[in-house]
């Protein structure tokens, strides 16, 4: 600020220990501004956790601005309380970039006007953001393609954030980078393995066949490269609903599979579809609640729990 127009409170955050041994992670998607009580919900939430969760994980469609600035503004107002004190991991999602013009302003440099295969339903969700917007307000590791994909290590866990907005099939940039970036991976330094991405690569939310059938073409281009490298945790949104599924591989029980949550709860409409996947050996367990996930990884085990707005109870959790 200045002295003309005032300034801003003081705010103050903790850097990592390089160790660190136990530590507390929040993760959800879908949270904008539209949802009005429901988003601020999670962020009242999050500001009164038991203790300080050491960074969070948003991946996609944050803020619904669709080009409309003064919503970004209004987005970064409400989740300040959360962004000003702890490191507010981001990636991106349909309403932050899809287009179907304006290829020529894509700061991801994708070819043409992005990633529209015949079989998906990639259209114009950004209303003409093409993840300009997302590119110059966030700041991530630039070890991938910028806020698109990237990684990081924290304590025990290695973190993937990628874009299933952009090419994801086998020899596409990103599934080269992927593979890579997996490969150099040190389990002596971080055992765990976090991937995250805005559609989820196993869902049962129905009626959404277009949704459904780009969840197959995301396990036909990474599910093999996740057992490979052991992937333990997917997280991801794009539902608005609660669901946890595995540890699955190839659509059956698999010890050394992906245990995968999709947590877009935090604020958008929720689903009012149903669940299908209770006939599935791979399903665990689901809710229409908005909420996040708290994540508390230690030496020993990663531990999940859904946290609903509503009354801050644990809705479901596990153990991986």
């Amino acid at each position: 600020g200045n002295d003309i127009y005032g300034w801003s409170n003081e705010y103050n955050f903790i850097i990592p220990e390089e160790k660190q041994e136990k530590y507390h992670i929040i993760a959800y998607g879908d949270l904008g501004i539209d949802g009005g009580d429901a988003a601020q919900g999670t962020i009242d939430r999050i500001t009164s956790e038991y203790n300080r969760p050491d960074f969070l994980l948003h991946f996609g469609d944050i803020s619904y601005a669709r080009g409309i600035g003064w919503k970004w503004e209004k987005f970064f107002r409400m989740i300040t309380p959360v962004s000003a004190y702890i490191p507010y991991m981001a990636s991106i999602g349909n309403h932050e970039y899809d287009h179907t013009t304006g290829g020529n302003k894509d700061p991801s440099h994708a070819k043409g006007t992005g990633f529209h295969p015949v079989w998906g339903n990639y259209g114009d969700d950004s209303s003409g953001e093409c993840g300009v917007p997302m590119r110059y307000r966030f700041h991530m590791p630039d070890n991938g393609n910028n806020i698109f994909w990237y990684s990081f290590d924290y304590g025990l866990t290695h973190i993937i954030q990628m874009s299933t907005e952009h090419d994801y099939m086998r020899g596409s940039d990103q599934h080269e980078w992927i593979v890579k970036d997996l490969e150099s991976v040190d389990r002596k330094k971080t055992p765990y393995i976090i991937v995250t991405g805005h559609r989820p690569m196993y869902t049962s939310e129905q009626p959404y066949e277009s949704d459904f059938l780009v969840a197959q073409f995301i396990q036909s281009a990474l599910e093999d490269v996740f057992f490979k490298y052991n992937v333990d945790l997917g997280l991801y949104g794009h539902y608005h609903a609660y669901e946890r599924d595995g540890p699955v591989f190839h659509n059956k029980n698999n010890d050394k599979g992906t245990v995968h949550i999709t947590v877009g709860t935090a604020g958008a409409g929720l689903e009012t579809g149903t669940f299908g996947g209770e006939g599935e050996e791979w399903y665990k367990a689901n809710a229409l609640n908005w909420g996040y996930l708290r994540i508390i990884v230690d030496k020993d085990k990663i531990s999940t729990q859904f946290i609903r707005n509503s009354d801050g109870m644990v809705a479901d959790e596990a153990e991986i």
